[in-house]
């Protein structure tokens, strides 16, 4: 939901409730809590963006700065609480707020950088999130790309509450990059707001529209140095024993046939075989290949129908990546479906649309009339039709 910082401000003021309605039809997020985050959050994120020293980035006649709420990362299920859109000194500047509404009192140090003890729990820092929502724009994010943006984070608590365990060892060089401030006054008028000014100069409305469409396309070259990894890196867990090795080459011997051949329309190979016969490591070997091969442009993924094999997959290839980005390779399945759900079709079936399962090339047609899309029209058959490059 992309807003001008004024826009957003003079709502929070005047019809916080229908704003805060807005974002949970948005999201499907309809709880009571977070229905009391965004109450509480919202009006205080407001006050910070409304401070005079920001307003060379949020006070213009032509051009005023943007914000982006609840912004859904492209292709991903996770979303970023406020992404604050406009220009550095050199380029384009994208800011990821992860908004907290969180109780600190008690809350130490964790036993790791990426583990704090909140309310007597581990949890993920919320630095450690933030760095996960930057790492993947700049790895999958096309108007990142096609800008050559900068993209940084932060963590706002609300809350006045010191956050003084959320600094400290082994959280420091954690939050000297992605830093956490809170509510309190000086905390905002000497930490906070000063690290909006140095990343946000000016505005830059063509940018955030284009932020706010942007569609999920990988950095090659991120892409090629996984796959390398995955091939010839001593720690990888891939490799390939005895007749795998063998079904490797004849794997690659038909995609090298039809890739001479290749067509518009999508290719497929199914790889068949018992439980504990070597399919997984044969199909990460096959990714490997595949985003290696100059032939093939566009997104190479890995996409997988379990929820379970998902965070597994994602586990594994952002260790071989040696980043959080890494698990952004990974993609469930239901991702390739560009927004229609059961509520939809129900509501069409009663305006008189027959929205009949053999249709499905009209079902399409008629959602994309109504709605944009939520992921990039090519993503779909990115992962098996392979188009030569050019």
């Amino acid at each position: 939901m992309l807003f001008e910082v004024g826009e957003f401000c003079d709502r929070v003021d005047s019809d916080l409730a229908g704003l805060v309605d807005e974002l949970q039809e948005l999201t499907g997020r309809f709880g009571d809590t977070e229905k009391l985050a965004w109450a509480r959050s919202l009006p205080k994120l407001s006050v910070v963006l409304a401070k005079p020293e920001l307003e060379s980035f949020h006070l213009s006649l032509n051009d005023p700065g943007a914000v982006a709420l609840e912004y859904r990362l492209p292709a991903s299920s996770s979303w970023c609480d406020a992404v604050l859109l406009g220009r550095g000194n050199e380029r384009p500047c994208a800011v990821i707020l992860e908004l907290k509404d969180w109780e600190l009192t008690g809350d130490r140090p964790g036993p790791r950088e990426a583990l704090v003890i909140h309310q007597g729990r581990e949890e993920l820092h919320p630095s450690d999130q933030v760095r996960g929502y930057v790492e993947y724009c700049q790895r999958f994010h096309s108007t990142v790309h096609d800008a050559n943006a900068d993209v940084h984070g932060c963590v706002f608590f609300v809350s006045r509450v010191h956050a003084d365990a959320y600094r400290a060892i082994p959280h420091d060089q954690l939050t000297a990059t992605y830093p956490v401030f809170t509510g309190a006054d000086e905390d905002v008028s000497q930490k906070f707001v000063p690290f909006l000014r140095e990343r946000l100069v000016q505005p830059d409305m063509e940018f955030a529209r284009a932020f706010d469409a942007g569609t999920y396309r990988q950095d090659r070259n991120f892409i090629r140095q996984i796959a390398h990894a995955i091939q010839e890196a001593p720690e990888s867990p891939f490799v390939l024993l005895d007749e795998q090795r063998r079904g490797y080459e004849y794997c690659l011997d038909r995609i090298d046939r039809l890739l001479k051949n290749v067509t518009d329309e999508k290719l497929v190979i199914i790889i068949q075989g018992p439980p504990g016969s070597g399919k997984s490591v044969l199909a990460a070997h096959l990714w490997a290949a595949l985003a290696k091969d100059r032939r093939i442009s566009g997104n190479v993924v890995f996409a997988t129908t379990s929820g379970c094999q998902r965070k597994n997959w994602e586990h594994l290839f952002e260790n071989l990546a040696h980043t959080h980005a890494g698990r952004g390779v990974v993609l469930p399945a239901n991702r390739f479906n560009p927004g229609l759900s059961a509520k939809w079709v129900k509501d069409q079936r009663t305006k008189g649309e027959p929205m009949r399962v053999s249709d499905w090339h009209r079902n399409l047609e008629v959602f994309s009339r109504q709605k944009r899309p939520k992921i990039d029209d090519n993503l779909p058959v990115q992962d098996s039709n392979l188009r030569p490059a050019g």
